[in-house]
């Protein structure tokens, strides 16, 4: 193969049902060690140990079991994604798919307070396209309509200062 990887080469596939596929690479999220998995890694052990496996958690009890490990204590899926596509290749982060993960970041700061390493990651996504607009209606609280709007201006606000490297919100 040519090393690109398309949207027709990811598959997802629920623990319970059989796989129907051959896969290349397992990538494993939230899962601290493969014995967790019961029966399925002992019904499964071969698939296991013949595929590289990427492993992302944010359990710092994690086993590290995978080829490439993604193990950050307080960091949210979205964020260890993001690390994840940047490494492979960050141009496949479309719209739709910078907006869930911005979301998925800010859900998961519910809080806690956002870390310095989630507001570069809310700025990534950010110039990647993601609607900041639909965040307030996708994080399920009880917004009114000022709130909605103060909410959007500060996420449409996000930058990095260039001298610095900090996040700055400027609101006009």
């Amino acid at each position: 193969t040519d090393g690109d990887i398309k949207t027709d080469d990811i598959h997802f596939s629920p623990l319970d049902q059989g796989n129907e596929f051959e896969p290349d690479l397992v990538i494993t999220l939230g899962i601290k060690s493969l014995e967790s998995l019961d029966d399925y890694y002992e019904t499964n052990f071969k698939f296991f140990s013949q595929k590289p496996i990427i492993n992302l958690d944010n359990n710092p009890k994690n086993q590290e079991y995978g080829k490439i490990n993604i193990v950050e204590e307080n960091s949210s899926f979205s964020g260890l994604m993001i690390k994840l596509i940047k490494s492979i290749n960050q141009d496949i982060i479309d719209q739709d798919m910078a907006t869930n993960l911005f979301w998925g970041i800010l859900n998961y700061q519910k809080g806690k307070g956002v870390s310095d390493d989630a507001l570069r990651s809310l700025i990534y996504l950010k110039n990647k396209g993601a609607e900041v607009k639909k965040i307030p209606s996708l994080l399920n609280a009880n917004f009114d309509q000022r709130e909605k709007e103060i909410i959007e201006l500060i996420l449409s606000n996000i930058s990095l200062s260039k001298g610095l490297g900090m996040p700055l919100i400027l609101i006009p």
